[in-house]
């Protein structure tokens, strides 16, 4: 005898026809059932339709196929346990610290984990890395240099990870993916014994399954008390099906197929809108929501599926919050987002920021923090604090602070210092310190629900029991190691409640949705990156390595999505796919998902305006596709300089950018170029922060009236051109061009001609919570950017623009057509790190030849600055740039207007 494989068409709903085959079944038959699921929200969806049907019944009992693999065992005798994420990291960032690897180094533990986990997922633990290096050694088409440098990276991970076998045997632990590969194994040579005590046992709902867990399907294909319930596999736009590969081994093991009827062709409603940022997607979501339970939707029949929960989920949860409509959000937020982690990542952050005043606030401010003191003495703390005028370090408060408030200052330190980043303890003794943290702050009393605190209390539990699995052998540990664990795998991990299915709508993971019986389902964040996921960025193995070893590819993970995707276009009867056309400054791209959808079913994507003026019919769309006076309004909303010098030289170009469509012409050139113009950027931006890319290189700069000024400013900005030069450009000619010529005459512009006394790099404007904005054609613009160097000396503000070797024309400018410095001026006007703000002076910064071109300067000083030789005399004033800006962006607009469409400006493109 064998068992049964119930396969459904993509338009049936796997949940509603289990449900109505549960209905007939006796109450004995149903207790006596084990569902096995994929994942447990699942299993609770099926539940709640069968009560919906049959309220008189002794559930099933549900199990996840994880849980039911795991609660097999690995074997009789064996003690071994399974090794928590942070544990494994752990080891390997100590061997990182102690050997000395060429290719491996800090930093690379979760790559190196995650690969170590996939090895043994595949079964290729023990012979897939020799593979790779077969591979590397045999490929002809690259030169032996390179070959050599692949071989060695190959060598090492194998070490390290043979070394990661065995400290994980001395400790008794085994990966997660070995444990369960060995479970898996148990489960399928003692299935009959540890199955024995159910009547029939339903596996519900895969789309793919693990290749070590595969083990378990010929026992559980010969078994007559097996039912599997799957779909048939959708025609996907991926040429790989991981559900066509899984129908495939099972229907090798011969088990009984019914196939289930399709259901008869109903009409279905597809729908595309772009709003313009995630807070009006959220908002228009919510809205869609509330339209459709005007029209008789049930609510716990609509979805709004989330492709990113770490992105919408703080959006969701505000706009959701209204108690005005009942929703279900079942949504994982990550430990450190809760009231608890939030007063945890506070500490943090006072210890990363060198214990500096606002940092110092911000944890006392903090709810938990309050709540331990009275409130009248806190704020009278809190104020002697901010009177002493001391930036930084504890003890120097301490030493400013009134005596008659030192003893309560002193009981506010000693709840910061036990975590101090500035020790060495045991890893024993680091752990009891955060646990008194935790307890003196009453971390588990802040958690608004019971199925949040025991999620909750499990991945702290996980987390110091994963800690405190090596024993007597307790390594010591610095206060950044302990910190960074902390962050990685307390703070960041997962958490949820398990909300209830029959509260209103329900808002849910995409990928846990693909089952569920919605009549309407609304997707948010269907643009690239979220939906499908951005691809990983592995340093060690790339796509191609991987696939050398026998690991799956990325082709692999983008056709999960599409599966996921496809399975809810063939089923539900009404679809929404919802998106932001910007993420801050970032222009977002609208889903390859979407654009098939579009494609297939002859619809449109729907510009969205702001979501409190939502139509009356929600079928029809809102605004008409093509209309060009709203395509230029979304498309400007907000604006950088970068974008607005494209919109003003060919509005052809500023289309196609907005779509996200770019050229591949010249790419290779572009990027060298680009990559040697950002490390010179970096260069100077380091010369005044004493910062890089990597972290902390010096102390920041400070002018001085020192004779030897010029002489030191010209080491520090040397060594800093040595510790940041790329590895290609170490013994190039233009480093000692940059030394001998460019670096010497840029400190003489900046030290003897601005004579500068204060200067910012990096300025950014435009940000969320400090908006700028402007007003062209009656509609407001928001203005964003980073301004590359600020620099004030007694009398002026010099606003440079750094540029690696060509400036923009001086004619341009007075023209209005170079966008970048006249926003810069409209941006500090409204928003300045200086107040009173000193007269402007605009320029541009040629690097390699190290010269200074002013381009819009302050009228009433014009003569003293042509004088120290900073301007000219038909040098533009700062308001004649910014008035022929603001009016050569008007004309484009309203030719734009004029001609109904972005055309292409052939003097300009």
């Amino acid at each position: 005898m064998s068992a049964k494989l119930h396969l459904l068409s993509p338009d049936q709903c796997i949940v509603e026809e289990l449900a109505s085959n549960f209905q007939n079944q006796s109450i004995d038959t149903l207790r006596r059932t084990l569902l096995v699921v994929p994942t447990q929200r699942l299993g609770t969806a099926l539940l709640v339709r069968l009560l919906e049907k049959k309220s008189a019944i002794i559930p099933p009992e549900i199990l996840t196929l994880e849980a039911l693999i795991r609660g097999a065992g690995t074997g009789e005798g064996e003690t071994f346990s399974i090794a928590h994420d942070a544990t494994v990291d752990l080891i390997l960032r100590q061997r990182l610290e102690e050997h000395p690897y060429k290719h491996l180094k800090l930093g690379h533990e979760r790559e190196l984990r995650l690969l170590y986990g996939e090895l043994y997922d595949h079964l290729l633990r023990q012979d897939g890395i020799d593979r790779l290096k077969a591979t590397i050694a045999d490929d002809i088409y690259k030169n032996e240099a390179h070959l050599g440098s692949l071989y060695d990276r190959a060598e090492e991970i194998s070490a390290i990870l043979n070394y990661l076998d065995e400290r994980l045997s001395d400790l008794e632990l085994l990966p997660r993916s070995q444990y369960l590969a060995k479970a898996a194994m148990e489960l399928a040579h003692n299935w009959a014994e540890i199955t024995d005590k159910y009547e029939q046992i339903v596996l519900i709902g895969f789309t793919s399954m693990a290749t070590s867990w595969q083990s378990l399907l010929p026992s559980a294909a010969s078994d007559e008390r097996v039912h599997f319930w799957l779909s048939e596999a959708p025609r996907l736009y991926h040429s790989t099906s991981p559900l066509k590969e899984l129908l495939k081994k099972i229907e090798a093991l011969g088990p009984d197929i019914i196939a289930g009827h399709s259901k008869p062709i109903q009409k279905k409603s597809f729908q595309c809108f772009v709003a313009q940022n995630i807070r009006d997607e959220v908002l228009w979501s919510r809205r869609i929501v509330e339209k459709a339970i005007s029209q008789g939707f049930s609510p716990a029949r609509i979805g709004i599926l989330v492709t990113d929960e770490n992105l919408y989920g703080t959006a969701i949860r505000t706009i959701f919050a209204d108690k005005g409509i009942d929703c279900n959000i079942a949504l994982p937020e990550s430990w450190g987002g809760t009231l608890a982690g939030r007063h945890l990542y506070a500490l943090l952050q006072f210890w990363k920021e060198k214990q500096n005043l606002a940092s110092l606030l911000a944890w006392m401010d903090h709810p938990l923090t309050k709540a331990q003191w009275e409130e009248t003495k806190l704020a009278s703390l809190r104020r002697s604090i901010m009177q002493t005028g001391v930036p930084a370090v504890l003890d120097y408060m301490r030493a400013e602070i009134k005596e008659d408030l030192r003893d309560d200052f002193d009981d506010l330190s000693s709840a910061l210092q036990a975590l101090r980043m500035d020790q060495t303890l045991s890893l024993n003794a680091w752990l009891e310190q955060l646990e008194l943290y935790i307890n003196r702050f009453d971390h588990w009393e802040s958690f608004p629900s019971r199925d949040l605190l025991q999620s909750s209390q499990e991945v702290y539990e996980d987390f110091v029991g994963s800690m405190r699995a090596f024993g007597a052998v307790q390594p010591l540990m610095n206060g950044q190691t302990f910190w960074d664990l902390v962050e990685s795998h307390l703070l960041k991990g997962s958490v949820r409640g398990t909300g209830e299915p029959l509260a209103g709508i329900q808002i849910l993971s995409l990928a846990e949705a693909r089952y569920f019986p919605f009549e309407l389902a609304i997707i948010v964040g269907c643009h690239e990156g979220c939906f499908p996921k951005a691809l990983p960025q592995d340093e060690l193995l790339d796509n191609y390595l991987k696939k050398m070893l026998g690991l799956p590819g990325w082709e692999v993970l983008e056709a999960m999505e599409d599966q996921t995707f496809h399975l809810l276009k063939s089923r539900l009867p009404h679809l929404i796919m919802l998106r932001s056309s910007r993420l801050g400054e970032e222009i977002l791209v609208r889903s390859r998902f979407t654009e098939a959808l579009i494609a297939r079913e002859r619809t449109e994507e729907i510009a969205l305006g702001n979501p409190r003026h939502f139509e009356k019919n929600a079928d029809t769309p809102l605004e008409a596709e093509g209309q060009i006076e709203n395509w230029l309004d979304i498309s400007t909303a907000r604006m950088s300089a970068s974008r607005l010098d494209k919109l003003l030289h060919c509005p052809y170009s500023f289309l196609l950018e907005t779509l996200g469509i770019h050229s591949e012409a010249n790419k290779t050139e572009e990027s060298d170029s680009r990559r040697e113009g950002e490390w010179l950027h970096a260069v100077l931006q380091a010369f005044i922060t004493g910062k890089g890319p990597k972290g902390k290189i010096l102390e920041p700069w400070e002018s001085d009236d020192e004779p030897e000024l010029f002489e030191r400013s010209l080491d520090r900005i040397n060594f800093i051109t040595d510790r940041m030069v790329p590895y290609d450009l170490k013994e190039s000619a233009l480093v000692h061009h940059l030394k001998n010529h460019a670096w010497p005459r840029y400190l003489q512009h900046l030290l003897k001609q601005i004579r500068t006394n204060k200067s910012v790099r990096e300025h950014a404007f435009g940000q969320a919570h400090s908006p700028v904005t402007i007003e062209l054609r009656g509609k407001s613009r928001e203005l964003h950017g980073r301004i590359d160097a600020l620099d004030f000396s007694s009398q002026w503000a010099f606003v440079t623009d750094y540029k690696r070797r060509t400036i923009p024309s001086l004619d341009k400018s007075k023209k209005g057509l170079n966008a970048q410095l006249p926003l810069y001026a409209i941006a500090l006007k409204q928003k300045s790190p200086v107040k009173p703000l000193p007269p402007l002076v605009l320029g541009y910064w040629n690097i390699y030849q190290g010269v200074w071109t002013a381009h819009g300067v302050d009228d009433e000083h014009r003569q003293l600055l042509v004088t120290e030789g900073l301007c000219s005399k038909t040098t533009p004033s700062t308001e004649q740039m910014t008035d022929e800006l603001m009016k050569t962006w008007r004309w484009r607009e309203e030719d734009i207007l004029a001609k109904s469409r972005f055309y292409a400006d052939p003097g300009q493109c």
